[in-house]
């Protein structure tokens, strides 16, 4: 697929900005392909095809309405994720807020902010924070997936471990999270910031990173499938 998510995965599927908003505005009524594309800086075309992935993951469904077709949130698929990240995102809280709470104050600021505009950094700013050690950089993503290929310079901790390990994170150090194609991390920096740590995703995940070219470790690492 050229849109690089593995059909029936809701946290790659939501890895993509665009198909996050799709979702976005869809929370607010159900809407057209016509009336997405006019809302976004896509094609319908591109709706389409990002709407396709939004239903093989369970996240959405469509209707057929006089001549037209819209398209809404599938209460089920929504309500499992839902369920999944308030799990995770207040185990993980818990199991940070400690950690940031006995760490020397401030807990934020002691390293020079990262470049960006909100909880994503580009891979050039995850590259630079590996080379200088600004940040620490930590990939959330499954064991099979991390022994396929990972970006050198990264710890594993897997998502769901998150809050078991939450005070081995220097919580002085900005942490950039790394997943397959930014959902998961995106999860886990939310899931930091709301403890009051300078918590990134890193945009496209390790997908993008190899598609641009860089290097994932071991030789001859590749990107498995979630």
């Amino acid at each position: 697929m050229a849109l690089g998510v593995v059909p029936g995965d809701p946290f790659d599927a939501l890895g993509d900005p665009n198909r996050r908003a799709i979702v976005e505005l869809l929370a607010a009524r159900d809407r057209s392909v016509q009336e997405l594309a006019d809302a976004l800086p896509i094609s319908r075309p591109a709706v389409s095809r990002h709407l396709r992935l939004l239903k093989d993951a369970g996240l959405v469904t469509g209707r057929a309405e006089g001549t037209r077709r819209l398209y809404r949130l599938h209460d089920e698929g929504i309500a499992a994720v839902r369920a999944y990240l308030e799990q995770v995102w207040g185990d993980a809280a818990a199991g940070f807020r400690p950690a940031a709470e006995n760490a020397p104050l401030p807990c934020r600021g002691m390293a020079p902010p990262l470049q960006s505009s909100g909880l994503e950094v580009g891979t050039e700013s995850t590259a630079e924070a590996i080379a200088d050690g600004s940040a620490q950089i930590v990939d959330v993503r499954e064991d099979y997936e991390r022994e396929a290929g990972y970006v050198e310079g990264s710890r594993h901790i897997q998502l769901a471990q998150l809050a078991a390990v939450a005070a081995e994170l220097d919580p002085e150090r900005p942490v950039i999270f790394v997943c397959r194609v930014g959902g998961r991390s995106l999860m886990a920096a939310q899931a930091l910031r709301t403890a009051g740590f300078d918590a990134y995703s890193m945009a496209g995940g390790v997908k993008q990173w190899a598609d641009e070219g860089r290097p994932l470790a071991p030789d001859g690492g590749y990107v498995a499938d979630h």
